[in-house]
């Protein structure tokens, strides 16, 4: 199919699709709204608190990403699950560059000029803990951005007091949580369990939180990619 045409199938189905998903099938505002407010409240504690434990994530720590089927408006069943990103920044003065990986739909990062960076002032105070994220040619190791934040977490957690199960406990607006750290891939999921509730009226829902490092468009690799021309809200 050529692009103009595939452009005009977009053009006309999504539309349809979005208000067929408003009006029929998406999540009850209650339900949203509930799971959404104990999700802000543990997911700012817990980077408020990874910011002070650790210097390298106070540094590239930018936002956090809210996406997935929940936050794009696809979610069906129940609001339990949320794909959060935490949103990270590399030094200018690195020289990031983004090479296409042999594997398709992935690419590499590499810190050019991460060598004479090193000897800079920042790099030992900011950056310190960096140099632990590259291999020797200065590439970003996804194995190692994810024990690295694993690690943070993890130390986070550990201020919370836990019960016989080893379960880490929140409280919020009262309530009390079991939370739980479980690794999938590259996220880091966190489970909560509201404590002591019956069934039907219980609160459970699942945080994956990945480490995304964010460049703007100078740096995309090219083509071939094309844009959505569609606006999603």
């Amino acid at each position: 199919m050529k692009p103009k045409n595939q452009r005009k199938k977009y053009n006309y189905m999504e539309p349809v699709l979005h208000k067929i998903h408003k009006n029929y099938i998406s999540l009850p505002n209650k339900d949203v709204k509930k799971n959404n407010g104990v999700l802000k409240q543990v997911l700012w504690r817990l980077i408020n608190k990874m910011k002070k434990v650790d210097t390298l994530f106070k540094t590239c720590f930018t936002t956090v990403f809210y996406g997935g089927s929940f936050y794009e408006g696809l979610k069906v069943g129940k609001p339990d699950e949320f794909d959060l990103d935490f949103l990270l920044k590399l030094p200018k003065n690195t020289q990031p560059s983004l090479d296409i990986s042999n594997i398709p739909g992935f690419v590499q990062v590499q810190l050019q000029n991460f060598e004479n960076f090193q000897k800079t002032p920042e790099a030992r105070k900011e950056w310190s803990g960096l140099a632990n994220l590259v291999d020797n040619k200065h590439y970003l190791i996804t194995s190692k951005v994810s024990q690295w934040i694993k690690g943070v977490i993890d130390k986070v957690l550990n201020q919370f007091p836990k019960d016989d199960t080893n379960a880490r406990i929140f409280k919020i607006n009262g309530m009390l949580f079991k939370g739980t750290l479980h690794e999938a891939g590259p996220a880091q999921t966190l489970k909560l369990k509201m404590c002591g509730t019956i069934r039907s009226s219980s609160v459970e829902i699942n945080i994956d939180l990945v480490p995304c490092f964010r460049f703007g468009g100078n740096h995309w690799p090219p083509s071939p990619f094309r844009p959505n021309p569609i606006k999603n809200k």
